[in-house]
């Protein structure tokens, strides 16, 4: 299932490594966005069963699954201040996001958990 909703955060708690049955803290990556109407990519590894995705100053962006679609094809449009996220996914192979913030110099922030 995956949705948005606006300023609601991620709290992490617990401990507990790869193979531990304790909660797992997430990932997290930051991907610098100079310009926008550029699209980024990431790559997940085939282990990651929830993701987050934001931007750190709470502009608008755009996520896709395919290569240029947010640019010209078909994309999320995720409104400011708000996220995407996926949870209860079972990804076999890595899997490659596409992103396109709408103000210059912004960070992409990702959560991930394995």
């Amino acid at each position: 299932m995956g949705g948005y909703s606006g300023g609601v955060g991620i709290s992490g708690g617990g401990s507990g490594g790869p193979g531990s049955n304790a909660y797992q803290l997430p990932y997290i990556v930051n991907i610098f966005a100079p310009l926008s109407g550029v699209e980024y990519t990431y790559t997940f590894p085939d282990s990651t069963r929830r993701y987050l995705i934001r931007t750190r100053q709470s502009s608008a962006f755009k996520i896709a699954f395919i290569l240029g679609d947010t640019i010209s094809g078909d994309y999320v449009n995720i409104r400011p201040g708000c996220y995407y996220q996926e949870f209860g996914v079972s990804i076999n192979v890595p899997l490659a996001i596409y992103i396109q913030t709408t103000q210059n110099n912004e960070t992409i922030e990702i959560l991930y958990w394995s």
